[in-house]
C-alpha cells in the first residue's frame, strides 16, 4: 500500500508583537520514553538542541509552550474524530512537587495545575472521556525517579491497574486482567 502525504505550505505571515518581524512560529515536542541510562540526559539535550536550532534560523520564531486553548481545541478535534463508542483516556500530569528535577522540567507542577484544571472542565461536556490523574498515584518523593514526569515502578504498576479498571468498567466486564511478572 502506497502512503500518501499532503504537504501544507507554512503561513509565513505570522508576526510577533515583541519582535515585529515575520516568520514561522515553531515549537518542538521533546520527550524521553524510557528510564534507560543512555537516555538520562536525552530530554535536556533535546531541549537544548531544538532551542538552539529554532533560534539560529532567521525565518523561525519560537512559539513556546502550547497555549491551553490550543490543547483543548486539539482534544476536541481528537474526540470528535474518534468513533463515539471509543473511550478516550487522558492522563493528567502530577501536581505534587518533587525535589528531583532534570534540566528542562522546571515549573512543571505549575504547568500541570493550570492545564489539568482546564482539562477537567473540558471533559465535563463528554461522556466518553476518562481521566487518569497521576497526582492520585504519588505517595512520596520516592515515587519520582529523576523528575516530575518519570516515576517509580510502583507508580507505573498502579497506572496500569487504573487503565485496566477504566477499560473493564466501560466494557461492563472483566476483559483485561493485571498480571504481575
Amino acid at each position: 500500500m502506497e502512503k500518501k502525504f499532503t504537504v501544507i505550505p507554512p503561513n509565513q505571515t505570522n508576526v510577533t508583537k515583541e519582535e515585529g518581524r515575520k516568520g514561522i512560529r515553531v515549537a518542538a515536542y521533546c520527550r524521553v520514553s524510557t528510564d534507560r541510562e543512555e537516555q538520562q540526559g536525552s530530554f535536556a539535550n533535546q531541549i537544548a538542541y531544538y532551542t538552539d536550532y529554532i533560534n539560529e534560523k532567521e525565518e523561525y520564531i519560537f512559539a513556546g509552550d502550547p497555549p491551553v486553548d490550543l490543547v483543548l481545541k486539539n482534544l476536541e478535534y481528537i474526540r470528535k474524530n474518534l468513533d463515539s463508542k471509543t473511550e478516550l483516556i487522558l492522563i493528567l500530569g502530577s501536581e505534587i512537587p518533587t525535589q528531583k528535577a532534570l534540566e528542562g522540567y522546571e515549573g512543571m507542577v505549575e504547568k500541570h495545575i493550570i492545564m489539568n484544571r482546564y482539562v477537567r472542565e473540558f471533559i465535563q461536556k463528554f461522556n466518553n472521556i476518562s481521566l487518569l490523574e497521576l497526582t492520585d498515584l504519588i505517595q512520596s518523593d520516592d515515587d519520582y525517579n529523576e523528575c516530575i514526569n518519570h516515576f517509580s515502578r510502583r507508580v507505573y504498576n498502579d497506572f496500569a491497574k487504573k487503565i485496566i479498571h477504566i477499560v473493564n468498567n466501560k466494557l461492563g466486564k472483566e476483559y483485561l486482567q493485571f498480571k504481575t511478572l
